[in-house]
């Protein structure tokens, strides 16, 4: 035996139980960090597939999650949608979801808006030194809306 083959046998045992960590039930892929809001926006189902935060210029960020995968910083989709967006963040800490919080639906280039009556909005943590992140959670509920979750989403650059 060579002495490298210890080595390797002790490579291949740590590969090998960090593959059978990361299968079982899914628990430490559910630790990472994530979007996970769902709820109903002016009556109809809604689930949360991607995230922006975008700055204004005195430094209010304004968060936006929809339920097309393919809205970004930089892309609206086209079609019909659904979106919540959470308004006047500018550090951590907890705010009323009440005049900070709209259910939008957009329709065939429309878009209606209802504002949230109850419910907050906890911001954990606003990155923007390091991960550009913001993360926290809404509970919000409107005349025809009612989403609760957990996020974390990207800040645009």
């Amino acid at each position: 035996m060579t002495p490298t083959h210890p080595l390797l046998l002790l490579r291949l045992l740590a590969l090998t139980t960090l593959l059978l960590i990361t299968s079982g039930c899914g628990e430490l892929l559910d630790a990472l960090p994530g979007t996970s809001i769902s709820g109903t926006v002016y009556g109809e189902s809604f689930s949360a597939l991607s995230s922006t935060a975008e700055v204004s210029s005195d430094g209010t960020y304004f968060l936006t999650f929809s339920d097309k995968a393919s809205y970004s910083c930089t892309s609206t989709p086209p079609g019909n949608y659904l979106t919540v967006v959470v308004g006047q963040v500018t550090t951590a800490g907890t705010l009323s979801a009440a005049g900070n919080v709209s259910f939008n639906l957009v329709e065939d280039g429309t878009t209606f808006t209802e504002s949230a009556s109850a419910g907050s909005v906890t911001i954990d943590r606003l990155d923007t030194d390091f991960d550009q992140v913001i993360e926290g959670s809404i509970n919000a509920v409107g005349p025809s809306s009612d989403v609760a979750g957990r996020f974390s989403t990207p800040i645009c650059n």
